[in-house]
């Protein structure tokens, strides 16, 4: 009965447990007790707990000892030789001495329940990495922030009209690095959290690759780093979000060209790796600003977003450097082949002008700044607060285009987009949803008749390619 008891109490308990007796030896023990401290099923039972453990006896004694005084749970740590190869280290322990003396010769029972560490290990190291990323987070916008101050300050204390141009162009350029780095953070958490809806279908390595640079070519020569790209003949197709997979590699190769000094170069090769699409984005090390480590590249916002994104297109990331080849770091991401087709993407039109327009913003500044580079290019451009407004211009102006902020006052931008999409006079309207979310928003934009989605603030040369596309439609 008594052993029973014991047995009970221990299978009870969660994690490693063990049911000591008065000689310091092993009652009973769970079959995580026993799994951990290398004996099947309760052959621990008749073991001493000191030989069980790796602290010294004198201390195993202390700590039964005060179980048993203190008539309480007692807190401890105590040091289990585990079976498990590698196992092992200090480990918190919890015992308390259970009234039961059948047997025991007057002398409670001490029951130890081993606080298991993987768990608490795991989140103290995720708490780590967060820690880490944050800490890096807050170097990688500090430096465009710092930038922005030093040329804000010199704008106002400038002595000639070329200080002002060169301000004006840092803080354009450094609101820009911003953005892109918000929307990378936006996205990372909301890929994590699963909200981003992948669009595949099938496409060509070499001509997202192209994209790629083109998108960031100016970006790399206002940091006076040459790009240059290089694709191998074959079948490179990907079954993928061509969206995804250009901003994935714009994002790479903003990443490393920032940390190169002026002058260096970057490259950008794309090719085929057995059943796998290769992009290799490289550069040498005697061009590195300062040494980046490889086994750590992914730990910042932007390096963090290309994995998340290759690795939700089934793919993999990866980082080494080649003391062999000049000191060469390079970056590759990996993405499952498609089976052998024929595809291509299709391409805008390049120019458009003259089409009536409707912007809609409850920010005046941001609605009066847009109209008036509309106007620049030629459209013929009218201006709505809100959306009842809005509503009534259109019936009023019929434009060709909206584009329509979601956050508006009163009636959001989803409802107007249902409401111009129910009037038979707009249906054929492109309706460009506007707003402060990255990509993608909590509700799909398409869903309330939405064409196309633009993020604040808005990428004009993205815009003039909606415009262009859809001007002789």
């Amino acid at each position: 009965m008594f052993a029973e008891t014991l047995q009970r109490i221990v299978e009870l308990m969660p994690g490693p447990a063990l049911a000591i007796g008065p000689e310091s030896e092993v009652l009973v023990g769970n079959d995580r007790a026993a799994s951990w401290l290398g004996a099947g099923g309760r052959s621990i039972a008749g073991r001493e707990l000191a030989g069980m453990v790796a602290d010294p006896p004198d201390r195993v004694a202390d700590f039964l000892q005060e179980c048993t005084r203190a008539g309480r749970k007692v807190a401890g740590e105590l040091t289990p030789i585990r079976a498990e190869p590698g196992a092992g280290g200090a480990c918190r322990v919890e015992g308390i001495a259970m009234p039961i003396e059948e047997g025991a010769g007057g002398t409670p029972t001490v029951v130890i329940r081993f606080l298991e560490e993987e768990p608490e290990a795991a989140l103290r190291e995720e708490i780590r990495r967060k820690e880490e990323f944050l800490d890096r987070l807050a170097h990688d916008l500090r430096n465009p922030v710092a930038a922005l101050s030093a040329a804000m300050h010199l704008s106002r204390q400038a002595t000639s009209a070329d200080d002002l141009v060169w301000a004006g162009e840092s803080m354009e350029r450094q609101v820009q690095q911003l953005v892109r780095q918000l929307d990378a953070l936006l996205d990372l958490a909301r890929i994590t959290r699963g909200r981003i809806a992948l669009h595949r279908r099938r496409v060509d390595g070499a001509v997202i690759a192209r994209a790629a640079a083109s998108a960031s070519r100016p970006i790399l020569e206002a940091r006076e780093v040459q790009l240059t790209l290089a694709t191998t003949p074959g079948d490179l197709a990907i079954e993928a979000d061509p969206a995804r997979l250009e901003q994935m590699l714009v994002v790479l190769l903003d990443h490393v060209a920032g940390t190169i000094e002026p002058g260096g170069s970057v490259r950008l090769a794309v090719g085929r790796d057995r059943e796998a699409v290769a992009f290799r984005v490289s550069d040498r090390a005697e061009t590195l600003a300062s040494p980046v480590s490889v086994v750590a590249w992914d730990q910042s916002v932007g390096p963090a977003l290309v994995r998340k994104i290759a690795e939700i297109h089934g793919g993999t990331t990866g980082a080494h450097a080649d003391e062999k080849d000049g000191g060469r770091r390079e970056v590759i991401v990996r993405l499952p082949a498609a089976s052998p087709s024929v595809s291509a993407i299709p391409t805008p039109a390049s120019t458009a002008s003259g089409s009536r327009i409707l912007v809609v913003d409850d920010n005046n500044d941001a609605a009066r700044g847009t109209a008036r580079l509309l106007q620049i290019a030629g459209h013929d451009v009218r201006i709505a607060h809100d959306g009842r407004q809005a509503l009534e211009l259109a019936e009023e102006f019929q434009p060709r285009f909206f584009l329509l902020d979601i956050g508006l006052p009163g009636m959001d931008g989803y409802e107007v987009a249902r409401r111009l999409r129910a009037n038979p006079a707009h249906r054929e309207a492109v309706i460009v949803a506007i707003s402060g979310y990255s990509v993608d928003e909590y509700r799909e934009p398409h869903s309330a008749g939405f064409d196309h989605h633009l993020v604040k603030p808005i990428d004009y040369n993205a815009l003039r390619e909606i415009l262009a596309r859809h001007a002789d439609a």
